[in-house]
């Protein structure tokens, strides 16, 4: 009796010993998170799940979790942490195929999802809503504490609603509590990502000992920030690209678009983006399209500026702060051009302190708005150097009723025409002060010959923002254009399209005289991605964009020995 007793025991101990041999193998392939299912075999019923899976049992190579369709929302915040075994080629990924995932979020717990020392960790299509039940704040990703080789990739963070500065949608920072607190964080990727309201888009704050390198933030869409939509801070190298920016909410507060954040900021490229402003009201509070707070090595360049709506609050399209940081600005497009009149201060480039050595080359900063205030192409610093505190040249300029450039001194001393600016400062010789003739308010491309061919090579700066070759004599602003009435062919950039951003049906309004169309669709890179031959005499077709990852396209329309190029974002 004794040994048949031993017996059960031992074959007991030996099928407990194999079920967990069996749950801690180390996870390899591709599994499901359902939360119609329970947790087993290859599906979890919940993230939480499969985060306390990947952290018991690691990987031993690439693990991919696909969220089924259908499965949500799910309600739950989740912590992933370091995984055993992650490396090049072993990472983990979810794709969150469009489903929801939301939490409420205390002052302890700000998170819905936080990754924490992760590193080679995806995660792709997931959508993130902001519970109202929430308070003390709220992240919608929060990579914590330390983070390396991550990509966030066609997420969509809904924080509607909210304006403080405690809720951010995309953040990496080293506390559980606070956006503004430093990280070690390398190899971050933010890519066709969407953000909609709260305080911050996207803000990553590095070590000061060891500053986040390789962070790009490429072909998102920010609505709605209430500080900022891109915040970097403690970075070397960073990458802000071919994004979409437009504050359409009526909260009154100071704003950026883009904020590169104290002294450890270097080397960073700002390029291809598109920042608008839908708000009219902004208060007395400043709005700044892109501020350059300190930091050397930055170079802002093929920007586009446009579309101010706003009617008080004063707006700076690039503002530069700290002396001596000497940034580089080339071929932007300003245009801060509304018909109503503001009450607030309008700058093209404006110095906070004083000496910046900013250079500016080949910009066009059009400000005919009309304001009860002061409007300024530069407004320079008040001890500044006015021979050398920018270095200037082949810029074009348009500011009717304005100053070209002001010196922002306790008693102001302005500097009404171009002729009045170069003779005191012997810049912008070559500048030209001219209507840049913009086709509208919303499609700012230039069609006067003022701004056609007289600019000057930039050696790195080889296309424009749609990604035309630069000629050899290239154009101010941030397209390279061909002016009207000069063919062969004639590129004018005049598609109209609505709506933009799209989710499924792209109208295109075509000019007329039409026969056979050629439409192509491009990435932001120029890899054709769709085509379209028709044959038509409308002046209105649609295209489906369904299809298409969210995140910005060109559009390319040929028309006999007419070429026009527009751009939409698709969300």
């Amino acid at each position: 009796m004794k040994n048949t007793y031993k017996n059960f025991i031992a074959t007991i101990f030996i099928l407990v010993a194999s079920v967990i041999g069996v749950i801690a193998q180390p996870l390899v392939g591709i599994y499901t998170i359902n939360s119609g299912q329970a947790t087993g075999g290859t599906n979890f019923q919940s993230f939480s799940d499969f985060s306390i899976a990947l952290a018991t049992n690691g990987i031993s190579g690439n693990v991919i979790a696909d969220v089924v369709i259908g499965s949500g929302p799910y309600n739950e915040q989740v912590v992933f942490t370091a995984v055993t075994g992650a490396s090049p080629s072993a990472s983990v990924t979810i794709n969150g195929n469009g489903e929801t995932i939301t939490a409420v979020t205390t002052t302890t717990d700000r998170h819905v999802i936080r990754l924490t020392d992760v590193e080679f960790f995806n995660i792709d299509g997931l959508r993130i809503n902001w519970n109202p039940a929430s308070t003390g704040g709220f992240y919608g990703i929060h990579i914590f504490n330390t983070g390396n080789d991550i990509t966030i990739t066609n997420c969509y963070v809904d924080l509607s609603g909210t304006t403080s500065t405690l809720y951010g949608a995309y953040v990496a920072s080293g506390s559980e509590t606070s956006i503004l607190t430093t990280g070690d964080f390398h190899n971050i990727f933010f890519s066709n990502d969407t953000a909609v309201g709260g305080g911050y888009g996207v803000s990553v704050f590095g070590l000061i000992s060891d500053l986040a390198t390789d962070i790009v933030i490429s072909n998102n869409t920010f609505y709605d920030f209430h500080s900022n939509g891109v915040y970097l801070r403690e970075t070397d190298g960073a990458v802000i690209k071919d994004n979409y920016f437009d504050k359409r909410t009526s909260n009154i507060t100071s704003v950026n678009a883009i904020q590169l954040a104290q002294a450890a900021n270097f080397n960073s490229q700002v390029f291809g983006n598109f920042i608008k402003v839908s708000q009219t009201n902004n208060g007395t509070m400043p709005f700044r399209g892109i501020y350059l707070f300190n930091g050397t090595g930055h170079k802002v360049y093929n920007n586009v500026i446009y579309d101010v709506n706003l009617i008080s609050g004063d707006f700076t399209a690039i503002e530069v702060r700290t002396g001596g940081t000497a940034p580089e600005i080339y071929y932007n497009t300003i245009s801060i051009d509304n018909p109503n009149q503001t009450s607030g201060e309008l700058f093209g480039v404006s110095e906070e302190l004083s000496n910046t050595n900013t250079i500016l080359m080949n910009n066009i900063i059009s400000i005919e708005q009309p304001t009860t205030a002061v409007k300024v192409v530069y407004s320079i610093g008040s001890i500044s150097n006015i021979t050398n505190t920018f270095t200037s040249n082949y810029n074009g300029f348009n500011i009717p009723g304005g100053n070209i450039a002001y010196r922002n001194a306790t008693v102001p001393v302005p500097y009404p025409t171009l002729g009045d600016w170069q003779s005191i400062s012997s810049q912008d010789m070559n500048s030209v002060e001219a209507d840049p003739g913009f086709i509208s308010s919303t499609n700012v491309v230039p069609t006067s010959g003022a701004m056609d061919n007289t600019g000057i090579v930039i050696p790195f700066v080889t296309t424009d923002i749609v990604g035309l070759t630069r000629s050899s004599t290239p154009d101010m602003g941030a397209y390279e254009f061909v002016q009207v009435g000069i063919s062969s062919p004639e590129y004018i950039n005049a598609v109209s399209m609505y709506p933009s951003p799209v989710h499924s049906d792209l109208n295109i309004v075509l000019n007329e005289n039409n026969s056979q169309v050629r439409i192509e669709i491009l990435d932001i890179t120029g890899k054709l991605i769709q085509t379209n031959e028709i044959e038509t005499t409308m002046k209105e077709v649609s295209m489906n964009v369904s299809s298409l990852a969210a995140g910005c396209y060109l559009v390319r329309i040929l028309n006999g020995d007419r070429l026009s190029i527009g751009r939409f974002v698709k969300n």
